[in-house]
């Protein structure tokens, strides 16, 4: 990367606009998890603009997908597009060049539905095996291991991770290698093989710890959806505690939660969609979206009563310590009654929500219209503000009507 870097610090000359250098670096920083800093690399480098160029503006769109895939969205459509728009470019110029790397893409848009992963695994697996390109071959395996890991397609993910690490040690790819163990670590622990899970667990964490660090601290292509994960597998292989250093957390909840708060209210642990019958009690889930949407700040009894009891000390003082129970046992199932809660910060009558563990819509759209105010350069400027706008698909909380939400 810090050759690839140093060539493109040279200024910019047209004659040499077919070079690809800037999208080699692209798809490092994804591998890496620098998702922000690949889309900016795409958008700044302008090769968008070059139709003259068919080639060129095929890699373009293809690294731009990819880069999309590992943005914080709430749907992949835009990449999807991307990886359309390649392959109908090189089929235009007839060259089967980077294909398989677009169904590599496509593997991963079609991160829910096994049939269709599976499907562009094959036929990107006969462009590989044509030319006995064994470095792809293993990308497009491990891409369909991620899917089939997080679909719980266990013994089909272990066959396929072992296929992928055979091909990356005859690359000599200690990164691949690393994915592969983690992923093979991950799997055998889901049923029940401890003895492989921690061999496999041992050789990733020596890879990833000594060379790889940043694949459990951002998100990466191969990586898995919740990071959490990480934190997880290490705590049943009982390995939690050089990996809580690594990540310099004093310990993580049994769980990640993600919520979509433009639109009808939604709201997950992991991959399962927390169903209204859950929060026993219907102020447990506002308590959770008050102490969710005060999360910068402590907030005190006095103003959840306000807010949710409407004034009525009396039918506070009477059901809070139910409901705030009932919030953490919705929120932690797997935690035990006597054990303070990962996510509530609590100082006497004040609590404080708190969001290491908590993705949402609302402040991926922050975080996206922030930078599109703050970027200086037009054309980036307008694509961080895109992004930030496709994440709004409806009023905010449009399912749950309270006066505290109405005055946000």
């Amino acid at each position: 990367k810090e050759l690839l870097n140093a060539r493109v610090s040279k200024p910019f000359q047209w004659e040499e606009a077919h070079r690809t250098t800037d999208l080699l670096l692209v798809l490092i920083d994804i591998l890496m998890g620098e998702n922000v800093q690949a889309y900016s690399r795409i958008i700044e480098g302008g090769k968008e603009e070059l139709v003259d160029m068919p080639y060129t503006l095929a890699l373009t769109k293809l690294r731009k997908g990819l880069a999309l895939l590992n943005m914080e969205m709430k749907d992949f459509e835009r990449a999807k597009a991307c990886f359309d728009e390649t392959l109908e470019l090189l089929n235009q110029i007839h060259v089967k060049r980077i294909k398989a790397e677009c169904y590599m893409g496509l593997i991963l848009y079609y991160r829910s539905n096994v049939i269709e992963a599976k499907r562009h695994a094959q036929i990107g697996l006969r462009e590989t095996n044509k030319v006995q390109d064994f470095w792809m071959s293993a990308l497009l395996l491990t891409a369909l291991t991620k899917v089939l890991a997080e679909n719980s397609h266990f013994e089909e993910a272990i066959d396929t991770a072992k296929q992928a690490l055979s091909y990356y040690e005859r690359s000599e790819d200690s990164y691949g290698q690393m994915v592969c163990s983690f992923w093979l670590a991950y799997c055998f622990s889901k049923v029940d093989d401890q003895q492989n899970a921690s061999e496999n667990y041992l050789h990733f964490w020596n890879l990833c710890v000594n060379d790889y660090p940043f694949f459990i601290e951002k998100k990466t292509l191969f990586g898995p959806q919740h990071l959490i994960l990480f934190v997880q597998l290490a705590k049943q292989l009982q390995h939690d505690v050089p990996v809580v250093g690594q990540l310099k957390i004093q310990d993580a909840p049994s769980t990640e939660l993600s919520l979509t708060l433009f639109g009808p209210i939604q709201i997950r642990r992991d991959y399962n969609v927390i169903q209204e019958k859950e929060w026993k009690r219907m102020k447990a889930k506002e308590l959770f979206l008050y102490l969710y949407i005060h999360r910068e700040q402590f907030v005190s009894r006095q103003q959840i009563c306000e807010a949710i009891w409407q004034q009525d000390e009396e039918a506070m003082q009477r059901d809070f310590k139910v409901v705030f129970n009932a919030m953490l046992k919705t929120l932690e199932p797997a935690r035990s009654a006597r054990e303070e809660s990962y996510f509530i910060t609590r100082r006497q009558h004040l609590y404080k929500l708190e969001d290491r563990w908590i993705q949402s819509d609302v402040a991926h759209f922050t975080y996206y219209a922030q930078r599109g105010m703050e970027e200086k350069t037009a054309k980036l400027s307008n694509e961080w503000l895109k992004l930030a706008m496709r994440l709004v698909d409806g009023q905010f909380c449009s399912d749950f009507e309270r006066e505290w939400i109405g005055s946000i």
